[in-house]
């Protein structure tokens, strides 16, 4: 082999280690919205219908059935508007997207004579049940975050259903960390010496959290107790700032375990 054809080889082989790999890797780090646009007064399926999430370039077109799949949505609360030529724009807010979730938002539509312009808003409601929910799991939004008295990640984690403390660390399903999958933005992170998850993780960079205490997915490997999903805030076009003040009141202090 010459040469030129072994540093071709060393190309793709890189090429397939850090593009393909990582991808191949990553967990669920968005959700999905979905859902029917249909004609108020005969329910017949409005075909074509253009359905946008506000403020983003997302959005989809409805199928012969009136269907809509939007995918690839990151965590979040959005507002999902329906329009259409000879109807009245529809709108919801309040839309959650979660990791790994399917968001139903269906769309009645009003005929109108009128021109554009005219638009209806409505709030979108989370059904009772989740139909095509299997696991157990639980999500904990950047608004919920900045709410707690916490001012670490394992103080959030500890108030979850199925985590609880014993001698000063977590425990998951009675598993210790070394059996849970930690993972930030779809990427696992922990020491691969004791296989301890990374939990130094800055609260206000946290978008969503997600843990997974049963029945989790085959896409997550190495995983026996629980899965802790993290998914960061992205960067926007406003300006934001954060301040926290903490205070200790003065005494003897000790570092390390506890002597009982």
């Amino acid at each position: 082999m010459t040469q030129k054809k072994c540093l071709a080889v060393v190309i793709l082989l890189m090429i397939f280690s850090f593009v393909i790999l990582p991808k191949l890797g990553f967990s669920g780090t968005t959700g999905k919205i979905v859902g029917n646009v249909t004609d108020v007064q005969t329910g017949e399926a409005l075909v074509g219908t253009n359905v946008v999430i506000d403020g983003t370039t997302m959005g989809a077109a409805t199928d012969v059935e009136g269907d809509y799949f939007i995918i690839n949505v990151p965590p979040g609360s959005y507002k999902v508007s329906a329009r259409m030529m000879g109807y009245i724009t529809l709108s919801q807010t309040q839309v959650n997207v979660s990791i790994d979730h399917t968001t139903r938002a269906n769309f009645q539509l009003q005929e109108t004579i009128l021109e554009t312009g005219e638009s209806v808003t409505v709030v979108a409601e989370r059904p009772l049940v989740e139909r095509d929910e299997t696991s157990t799991r639980h999500f904990v939004q950047a608004e919920e975050i900045a709410a707690r008295p916490a001012n670490n990640l394992s103080q959030i984690l500890s108030t979850m259903p199925g985590i609880d403390q014993s001698g000063g660390e977590l425990v998951v399903r009675r598993g210790t960390l070394d059996q849970v999958a930690f993972l930030i933005d779809g990427m696992r992170a922990r020491n691969p010496l004791d296989f301890q998850p990374y939990q130094n993780v800055n609260l206000t960079s946290i978008q969503e959290l997600e843990i997974i205490t049963g029945g989790f997915s085959a896409e997550y490997g190495e995983a026996q107790s629980g899965i802790f999903n993290i998914v960061t805030k992205e960067g926007s076009d406003k300006l934001a700032g954060y301040g926290e003040f903490r205070w200790t009141p003065p005494g003897q202090r000790h570092w390390g375990s506890g002597l009982y």
